[in-house]
């Protein structure tokens, strides 16, 4: 899966970085706030990304999908991550 211009403007708009570590074969979705680190790792393979661990709380963690497939739904998963993760107890 490969992760389009679009997917990191819309990420940076939100204050989200998306990093890409080909070597790793891993990406990472993380934002700053209040010196934390909220990180998302996905594993890249040849189906999409697959999700590997996060820092963030169980209540969220729980809809974190599995497979994200498209650049679409990853755009889909960055949302959900800018409307919730300011409403976590201490963010």
């Amino acid at each position: 899966m490969k992760i389009s211009k679009t997917t990191m403007n819309f990420a940076d708009q939100r204050k989200f970085k998306i990093a890409v570590l080909s070597e790793r074969k891993e990406v990472r979705v993380s934002k700053r706030i209040r010196n934390k680190n909220w990180t998302l790792k996905l594993e890249l393979n040849a189906r999409g990304l697959f999700f590997k661990t996060t820092n963030l709380p169980g209540i969220v963690r729980e809809e974190i999908p599995y497979w994200v497939e498209t650049d679409k739904h990853l755009r889909e998963v960055i949302r959900f991550f800018n409307q919730e993760i300011p409403k976590i107890k201490g963010a």
